[in-house]
């Protein structure tokens, strides 16, 4: 996943991954360079090599006494000479062996699965000094313009906005804040506006980024609630919430768009368990529309299937995403519709999946948790 984040495809077969910030690109993982060994990248750049990780229980994790005592005092240390760690090894995995690094303890490594673990991200003041920049904040520009310059996740998208990334990495303003410097006139922002002028350009973050504009339905008014409210995209259900299946908020987002069809006037027959590409089937006055509902707790980045981005392909206006962002079960909600969304500009992403048969977990489901 990272060699699909940082690839830059215009390289390639060669070295196409960037390395930010170093002015370097290598192979991908487990790629070799011609009489080269395999690369092993980012390994290297989260120092998982250089002692961050710890064959000790969980229970021994958690425990602050344990997790921040140097190791060198470790029970499990077996050391060539008391009091170093050069050529120490750990008796909870005869493989691991020491050099002279005396870092924290940031990840759990499993001595059976090699799977690693945080014991808890919250902890910042663990973190915090391994994540934070000795030189202060990450300035924006030259990230973002390192992550989406010839990379597909940029899709066909020229132009980037910080809005752009925050809804594609999921940050909120106030984290966007913590972690990032967009002054302009300052450090690395500065020398690259310098470096490409009238080339490079945005507004700075301050506290919340601007809401989006809800657009109607085509061919849908805004519910009157809505239209009284001269311009306000806030859309409140017209019916009572129909009680949903318990933690479903799927579900819950899915009536709220049905309610609002419907108290527009519009006709809607639910296809949610069909697997038809798209939630509704809606028509109003000889006007058709497939609408494909997307929701989410926070800002939304909406993921379609293979078989919704056919359907979108296939129908064009006719289909419809309702967009529904920091959603509430309790509260009023906002709904975007975007009509043709195969017109965008997408990325497309491979994810492995793997499926458990019923037939293999039936016979080994028990009725409490073990």
């Amino acid at each position: 996943m990272l060699d699909d984040l940082y690839e830059k495809p215009s390289l390639r077969p060669g070295p196409s991954i960037a390395i930010l910030f170093s002015n370097n690109h290598l192979y991908r993982t487990g790629e070799a360079p011609p009489g080269g060994v395999a690369s092993n990248i980012w390994r290297n750049n989260f120092n998982i090599q250089k002692g961050f990780g710890c064959y000790a229980s969980a229970g021994e994790i958690i425990d602050p006494a344990f997790r921040n005592r140097s190791r060198k005092l470790c029970p499990h240390l077996q050391p060539l000479s008391a009091g170093t760690l050069e050529g120490a090894h750990c008796d909870l995995e005869n493989n691991a062996s020491y050099r002279r690094e005396d870092h924290p303890k940031v990840f759990r490594v499993d001595p059976d699965t090699r799977e690693l673990f945080v014991y808890n991200t919250s902890d910042t003041a663990h973190y915090a000094p391994l994540v934070l920049s000795m030189r202060g904040k990450l300035p924006v520009a030259p990230l973002l313009v390192s992550i989406y310059y010839d990379s597909r996740i940029a899709g066909t998208r020229s132009e980037i906005s910080i809005e752009d990334f925050l809804i594609d990495f999921g940050f909120q303003p106030a984290e966007f804040s913590t972690y990032f410097n967009d002054d302009l006139s300052t450090g690395k922002n500065a020398e690259l506006s310098a470096a490409f002028p009238g080339k490079i350009s945005w507004t700075k973050v301050t506290g919340s980024t601007p809401a989006a504009t809800a657009a109607p339905l085509p061919g849908v008014p805004a519910p009157a609630s809505a239209r009284r409210r001269a311009g306000s995209s806030a859309v409140s259900a017209a019916a009572p919430p129909v009680a949903p299946p318990a933690g479903s908020h799927w579900w819950d987002a899915e009536q709220v768009v049905r309610q609002v069809l419907e108290a527009d006037g519009w006709t809607v027959i639910d296809k949610t368990r069909f697997g038809v590409g798209y939630d509704f089937h809606a028509w109003k006055a000889g006007t058709t529309r497939y609408v494909e509902v997307k929701s989410s707790a926070g800002r939304c980045t909406p993921v379609l299937t293979d078989n919704e981005y056919m359907e979108a392909r296939r129908l064009r206006k006719e289909y419809v995403l309702a967009v529904v962002e920091n959603f509430d079960p309790a509260g009023p909600a906002t709904v975007f519709w975007i009509q043709d969304p195969a017109r965008l500009s997408v990325s497309a992403r491979q994810v492995k999946v793997f499926s458990v048969p019923r037939s293999q977990w039936i016979p080994e489901a028990v009725s409490s948790i073990p």
